[in-house]
């Protein structure tokens, strides 16, 4: 990101009350008087004011990005920078003299995976938490349900060939295979949501990888455009932030769309395969195989992934 890009950004998340405000309980039930605190992946650096708030003795705030100058600056005007030490680094590259007694991050991406969540937090918990530490967010859902959105669907869709007397079928499996951000209405959905992948902070490994077979009973009639996405994660015992269909100002949802829409009825079912996975070697891959069964018949079967989309030279 630009800096313009980077300030619009933290912009939207600070003015995201719903956010902001789970965080800011759950850090003060997580964090004691006196603890040391790794903020990591502080972008503008709130999690870590929320710390000293809760009576942190000391936070380390590492992020890689021009965003801690706004860090800085926030630590600055309100106080704190006397207990914040900032690192402009990877945070494989970080080295402490102490272990720390807390692990506050947000990276998290709207369908959990995106900014190598367990990549990023497995090493920290591994090399810079003590024994006892804890960890927020200590567990994070991701769930999936089949949705009906024609509108959302058309943007996936290129000009037929009579409008232009062009062929854009060589794009066309690119764009299928391409997921599409939204606010996704709560009454596209065909089916309720069903958790594919649970991350546990404290025995995850370190990439976020997962394979899942779910399968869906239709509960109303209508046309199958692909399936939404989106994440629960529990920061605390008692303190859950969600971006649950439509979704929140600082989070919408991730629709994976099908490569062709498919009329469904009441009590048909939907099979989906999902993978994904996302890492240093591998940022952000979604495979998703589908089939749709009418009693015994088979009426449809799809296969998809985000590396049918890449380009190359």
């Amino acid at each position: 990101m630009n800096d313009s890009e980077l300030i619009t950004f933290h912009r939207k998340l600070l003015n995201a009350p719903k956010r902001m405000l789970q965080y800011q309980k759950a850090i003060h039930d997580t964090v004691k008087a006196g603890d040391v605190v790794l903020d990591l992946g502080c972008g503008s650096g709130i999690l870590g004011l929320f710390a000293c708030q809760a009576g942190a003795s000391k936070v380390y705030a590492v992020e890689q990005s021009a965003a801690i100058t706004l860090a800085k600056e926030l630590a600055k005007a309100n106080g704190y920078s006397d207990r914040i030490v900032y690192l402009n680094q990877n945070i494989k590259d970080v080295q402490l003299d102490e272990k720390v007694d807390v692990i506050v991050s947000e990276l998290i991406s709207k369908a959990v995976l995106g900014q190598r969540m367990s990549e990023a937090i497995g090493w920290s918990r591994d090399n810079l938490l003590k024994t006892e530490g804890r960890i927020l967010p200590k567990h994070v859902d991701l769930l999936v349900a089949p949705i009906e959105h024609a509108k959302l669907y058309q943007k996936t869709t290129l000009p037929p060939l009579a409008e232009y007397n062009l062929d854009f079928s060589p794009i066309s499996k690119r764009s299928y295979s391409t997921p599409i951000s939204c606010h996704t209405p709560t009454d596209a959905l065909l089916s309720a949501g069903q958790i594919a992948y649970h991350y546990n902070a404290y025995t995850a490994g370190i990439n976020d990888y997962f394979t899942s077979h779910l399968v869906y009973s239709v509960d109303k009639p209508g046309t199958l455009h692909g399936f939404t996405l989106w994440f629960s994660s529990i920061l605390s015992d008692d303190h859950i932030l969600a971006n649950t269909p439509p979704g929140i100002p600082a989070w919408d949802n991730l629709v994976l769309p099908l490569s062709e829409p498919i009329t469904v009825e009441r009590g048909d079912t939907i099979e989906l395969a999902l993978t994904g996975r996302d890492d240093s070697e591998m940022p952000s891959m979604w495979a998703w195989n589908t089939k749709v069964n009418h009693g015994s018949d088979l009426m449809s079967e799809q296969k998809q992934s985000t590396f049918f989309a890449k380009l190359s030279i």
